[in-house]
């Protein structure tokens, strides 16, 4: 329906816990590509992201 909000209240109130749970996944993400070696390559990065799935 035209008009219809994206999110209704009740949906916007409940994704509040969800923004910080993203900035907690993306300092886990950051985390593990700022410990990686100096001489690590992509596969290496995207081997450690794919365990933080």
């Amino acid at each position: 329906m035209a008009g219809d909000p994206a999110l209704t209240c009740s949906q916007y109130q409940d994704t509040k816990g969800d923004w910080r749970f993203a900035v907690g996944t993306k300092q886990q993400i950051l985390n593990a590509i700022e410990e990686l070696p100096d001489d690590a390559g992509v596969e290496d990065a995207l081997d450690r992201l794919y365990l933080l799935y």
